[in-house]
């Protein structure tokens, strides 16, 4: 199993999820390219070259069929894997996928601004900061999501930030990619997040073979933020 990270975050934030899934699954939980330790030796941030990656990753580890999970434009990453790819993919389960229809749109122009202040901001701060103001804005966190996010955004914050947040590149036809994909599929939303159920409900039949989960009290961070109510979804989609 391959666990895909959010944007500015790292592999270990999954490690929660790992320890509950490790005696059943060998987790691979990588950092995709600008984040935690992988440095980017190119300015090529497309979310298909990123799938490409991942993709090349499968292939050299001989993988066979692993599943994939990602949150958030790592949900996205796994989504293209598994319409490009469907050889290479048993199932994928997507967090909070954040995807958005009209990059023009109100929504995708503030999720930009939102992101930049995010980063300067988080610039600024020292890993120990960075800990204390997670605790305070994220009561509702583990203490080892409080220290695995807090080490991320150091060191998201020092493999220039800007540059890979500039160099982003997102232009897919989600329409498109959603038909190709055959592998069965949990997307799990919350009541809070960035994908919003509505919106997951007009989408869910345009995959061949995807299930709709919703967690309540959530944000974006679902697993973050109600652990229980995440990982009793995964559990139940992956014995099924």
């Amino acid at each position: 199993m391959i666990l895909l990270h959010g944007f500015t975050d790292n592999g270990l934030c999954w490690a929660r999820v790992a320890t509950v899934l490790e005696d059943k699954f060998d987790i691979i939980m990588p950092d995709v390219r600008g984040h935690g330790k992988s440095l980017a030796k190119d300015l090529d941030f497309s979310l298909e070259t990123i799938s490409e990656d991942i993709v090349n990753l499968i292939n050299t580890l001989s993988l066979e069929k692993p599943i994939l999970m990602g949150h958030s434009m790592r949900g996205q990453i796994a989504t293209l894997i598994a319409a490009n790819h469907p050889e290479l993919t048993s199932k994928i389960i997507l967090e909070d996928p954040a995807y958005i229809f009209n990059y023009k749109s109100f929504k995708a122009k503030f999720l930009v601004i939102i992101f930049k202040f995010m980063i300067k901001r988080n610039m600024k701060k020292t890993e120990e900061k960075l800990k204390k103001s997670s605790k305070r804005l994220n009561s509702k966190w583990d203490i080892m999501d409080h220290v695995t996010w807090a080490a991320a955004q150091k060191e998201y914050s020092l493999n220039d930030p800007m540059t890979v947040f500039e160099n982003l590149k997102i232009s897919v036809d989600w329409h498109e990619t959603f038909q190709k994909i055959n592998a069965p599929t949990l997307i799990i939303v919350s009541t809070k997040g960035i994908l919003r159920k509505k919106d997951a409900d007009k989408i869910i039949s345009e995959f061949g073979d995807a299930k709709l989960a919703i967690v309540q009290n959530a944000g974006h961070n679902i697993r973050r933020d109600n652990f229980d109510g995440f990982i009793n979804h995964v559990e139940s989609f992956l014995d099924n």
